[in-house]
């Protein structure tokens, strides 16, 4: 198989003069250094790397997660199954831990089915799981608890300390999703209602009942904190056409108000299932699940003050992606990310990006039935970025080790290469070759012609995130791969 093909460096035959200090060296070497851009497949506006990091296999280790991913302050990768576990016949899901490399894998907390209400009703989301500011993990079961309404619960980082905070009822119960606000409190949404409490569980307060469907219910996407301080979210049934809303509400007050109904019917799209996301321009941004011109969904943008709706884009379906699940990501620059369930070169789900303006439309990958999985519930987490590099983590609800188990990626956006020349004499021709640590385990490849195809190795295939190397040629080229 081909391999995946990272950025492409090259620089010439260098002169270098004993006196200069490396910061020095390196500012004059800007000019000359040639730097070109190598794209994983055709057609794509970014070089992107797509590199399995977990295949879930039900038992122990979990199966289908579908909700989000968030990071430790250990940045540690933490997340939920909403299936599997320790015990395959407990079927409640897990809490699970993974290092940005796919390493060290670890169930903090295996659920049972009376912990979760796993049923044939209850298995869309499951669990979901935040990180409060303290460091400790704050999640919501969806069913399951006392009165089998679901639980708010915490977990600290290393496994430790499980406790319920809040045990919902008949009135109030299914959440979906929960987040810390700015203030410390706790904020979440579920099908029946809006609420919040403490981190110790104390001062529990419904901000709002959908007992008017007219507004809406099942706020299947995590609420968003504007700068404002405002909650954004999205509710996905329900409304005047049945179609979803868009809805704010202020802690400071509790004003619940709607900012825009979703019509059936139209170009508009219905049902936003995933949460919304703000721009760097202070707009909303979001998707619908289906509806629109093609009836496949929709990106859109919104004023937090309802105005401005506007549709970015109408997916279509093959090979441009269909049925989008998650929130979108802000990144690297003006452009937004995000995942499809379905659609695609394979109609198994695509990871896309788009600019905040709706133009640069681009499918970055389509999943395949492959190491990674495929049909992306859960959507991406933003790693460290930085010079238009950047790092994103999902999962998949199928695949990659059985059709229930689902996985665990990295998406590289743009890994690059640093080289830096090292002065030990006049006219010494080494250069240290670095990379990223999310790259450790990738190969360094070079070549002095690129027509060809069997580059030379210049890493041994160890995990390393540099390479000291001596070049007496008037140009050679490197590159980062993965192997597959």
């Amino acid at each position: 198989m081909k391999p995946k093909i990272h950025n492409l460096f090259n620089f010439g035959s260098m002169s270098l003069h004993p006196r200069w200090t490396t910061r020095a060296i390196s500012r004059s070497l800007l000019l000359p250094l040639a730097v070109a851009l190598l794209s994983a497949a055709t057609g794509q506006a970014q070089p992107v790397v797509v590199t399995p990091l977990h295949g879930f296999t039900s038992s122990p280790d979990g199966a289908a997660p579908v909700g989000n991913l968030i990071f430790g302050t250990d940045n540690a990768i933490y997340g939920t199954t909403c299936r599997g576990g320790t015990n395959l016949l407990a079927d409640g899901g897990t809490l699970f831990k993974l290092n940005r490399d796919g390493s060290g894998y670890s169930i903090l907390r295996s659920f049972s089915k009376s912990d979760t209400g796993n049923s044939s009703s209850f298995t869309v989301m499951g669990l979901s799981v935040a990180r409060g500011s303290d460091g400790t993990l704050y999640g919501i079961t969806e069913a399951g608890g006392t009165n089998g309404a679901g639980t708010v619960f915490k977990l600290l980082s290393d496994g430790s300390g499980f406790a319920v905070l809040h045990n919902f009822t008949s009135t109030d119960g299914h959440p979906l999703n929960l987040i810390q606000g700015r203030d410390g409190m706790l904020y979440g949404a579920g099908y029946t209602a809006l609420f919040k409490l403490d981190t110790n569980g104390n001062n529990y307060a419904v901000l709002h009942n959908y007992t008017n469907l007219s507004a809406g219910n099942a706020s299947f996407g995590k609420l968003v904190q504007g700068t404002d301080g405002v909650l954004y979210g999205t509710a996905y049934q329900n409304g005047p056409s049945n179609s979803g809303t868009i809805f704010k509400l202020n802690p400071a007050d509790n004003v619940f108000t709607v900012l825009h109904t979703f019509p059936s019917g139209t170009g508009d799209g219905i049902y936003p299932y995933a949460g919304l996301t703000q721009g760097s321009d202070g707009a909303l941004y979001g998707t619908t699940q289906l509806g629109d011109t093609n009836g496949l969904g929709t990106v859109f943008k919104l004023g937090t003050d309802g105005s401005g709706y506007q549709v970015l884009h109408h997916f279509a379906g093959l090979p441009d992606g269909s049925t989008p699940d998650a929130s979108l990501v802000p990144s690297l620059g003006n452009a937004l990310y995000g995942t499809t369930y379905a659609g695609g070169a394979g109609n198994l789900g695509t990871i896309f990006t788009i600019n905040l303006d709706g133009s640069g439309y681009n499918v970055l990958y389509s999943f395949t039935n492959s190491a990674i999985g495929w049909k992306p519930i859960g959507g991406l987490v933003q790693g460290p970025a930085s010079g238009g590099s950047g790092v994103f983590y999902g999962t998949t609800s199928f695949g990659p080790t059985s059709n229930l188990g689902g996985g665990a990626f990295a998406m590289l956006v743009n890994p690059p290469l640093t080289i830096t020349p090292v002065v030990t004499q006049a006219g010494s021709n080494q250069v240290l070759v670095t990379w990223p640590a999310w790259a450790l385990t990738y190969v360094l490849q070079t070549t002095t012609n690129l027509a060809v195809t069997n580059w030379g190795t210049a890493s041994n295939g160890v995990p390393m995130v540099s390479v000291l190397l001596t070049n007496n040629l008037p140009a050679s080229y490197y590159r980062l791969v993965w192997p597959q």
